[in-house]
């Protein structure tokens, strides 16, 4: 059970409009870190602006987006992020076999360019809490400095919605094996 007091965005008219573009940006009601940030019109309005923004990368490769994404969410043994986002991952066409390695804390084989320097700068990142100056001159060559900009952000949000979801314990709704430490 998870800890979130129940606060519904209907409770104002700025929290029933940001539970409408909620919805019309992911297609289901309110959920995860959003159940946390309906309480406050500001937060969740930033939150959902960063949303829109990060949710179809346009100069990153999605897949090496996902990948990184899925880096932070194991990472941080969060489940719902997990959940979430291993989904949306094998849309973006992330391979089964990667997201199962990542979940397995192993590196994936047989990535694109840009899905490997994904994945080693996430990896880098969360394990040293900084990037070394060859991985980010890798990623900027792969990436280029707007696509690494844009996934820097990403993994950097995503990390905010891990510790969200983590701390006040909201995990999947289904029946998603549980990562585990």
């Amino acid at each position: 059970m998870d800890r979130i007091e129940t606060v519904e965005p209907s409770d104002s008219d700025e929290g029933r409009k940001q539970a409408a573009r909620f919805e019309a940006l992911t297609g289901h009601a309110v959920q995860g870190p959003f159940r946390v940030w309906a309480a406050q019109d500001g937060i969740m309005s930033a939150a959902i602006d960063m949303l829109e923004d990060l949710r179809a990368p346009a100069h990153a490769p999605a897949a090496a987006v996902k990948i990184g994404i899925l880096v932070i969410a194991r990472h941080n043994t969060c489940q719902f992020e997990w959940r979430t986002q291993s989904v949306l991952a094998l849309k973006a066409g992330v391979s089964e076999t990667a997201v199962e390695a990542i979940r397995s804390r192993q590196r994936p084989p047989l990535m694109t360019v840009e899905e490997a320097i994904a994945y080693d700068f996430s990896t880098e990142l969360m394990g040293r809490r900084r990037v070394s100056p060859q991985t980010f001159e890798r990623a900027v060559d792969v990436l280029g400095r707007k696509g690494l900009s844009e996934f820097v952000t990403a993994i950097g949000f995503y990390e905010m919605v891990a510790l969200v979801l983590n701390a006040y314990e909201v995990f999947p709704p289904d029946e998603t094996p549980p990562l585990t430490d």
